[in-house]
């Protein structure tokens, strides 16, 4: 018998989530059918999914995402690939060979058309789930792949993301990435602008021009884009803290 996977379903149509989830939970699987978009992009799981089966039809409102993003499933999956490597494959109601190069394209790891064959569908999912699982084992966790925490902050090295407590989760850019984990790392310490420009610098390859250029301006564009995405107001910043003539702290209450 095959194992039991904890599979989300988002779709547009009840009737049709609902004949698949029997079906699905009939081979053993749990189905949860998602008719809350927003918690994909919240990562918020008690109990984590093990794939998400997406439905290009599902339809999206402005707040899921915001208007940068658009309004199809397809944005919602690459919001998604922002700060999940979660197991998606997607369904789609037109067999197109261009739909499914854009999904796959988009982050889907398997695209597949309906209406779907129970056993083909079964065979992708266990093939998709044996592809992860076997990643996950060439790259064990370590301790610099642990997510750290300050105050209400949390900062995950695997998904290079930081979030508040119940806030939404913020992508970094590597050399954003390298200046939040020093902060975290000592909080409530000044940090010399000389050791955090060598750490934005530190990988020049994943570094964009502006991260680059010399002297405290590239660290101080840096942080003006780090208080941006905190939610910070650069005039009265409530985190991070200039320090004249020194470089920046910040501010978490203690433990």
């Amino acid at each position: 018998m095959s194992a039991c996977h904890h599979l989300l379903l988002a779709g547009a149509d009840p009737t049709a989530c609902q004949s698949l989830a029997v079906t699905l939970r009939a081979r053993g699987h749990r189905v949860e059918w998602l008719d809350d978009v927003q918690r994909l992009l919240r990562a918020d799981w008690p109990d984590p999914p093990d794939l998400l089966l997406l439905n290009l039809s599902i339809p999206l409102r402005p707040e899921h995402l915001g208007p940068a993003h658009g309004l199809d499933a397809l944005a919602l999956l690459r919001a998604l690939r922002l700060h999940s490597a979660l197991p998606v494959i997607v369904l789609t109601d037109v067999d197109d060979a261009a739909d499914r190069v854009l999904a796959l394209h988009s982050g889907a790891d398997d695209c597949l058309s309906q209406p779907v064959v129970v056993g083909e569908l079964l065979a992708r999912i266990a093939a998709v789930l044996r592809r992860w699982r076997g990643h996950e084992r060439r790259a064990p966790a370590t301790v610099a792949s642990l997510p750290l925490s300050a105050g209400a902050w949390r900062l995950c090295p695997l998904s290079r993301t930081l979030r508040r407590m119940n806030g939404p989760v913020v992508p970094l850019t590597p050399a954003e990435f390298r200046l939040m984990r020093a902060f975290f790392e000592r909080p409530r310490h000044v940090l010399e602008r000389s050791d955090l420009l060598a750490l934005a610098t530190e990988d020049e390859v994943a570094v964009d021009a502006a991260e680059a250029s010399a002297g405290s301006r590239g660290v101080d564009l840096l942080v003006s884009r780090l208080r941006g995405k905190l939610g910070d107001d650069a005039r009265a910043p409530r985190w991070i803290r200039t320090v004249r003539g020194r470089g920046y702290r910040f501010d978490v209450p203690e433990a």
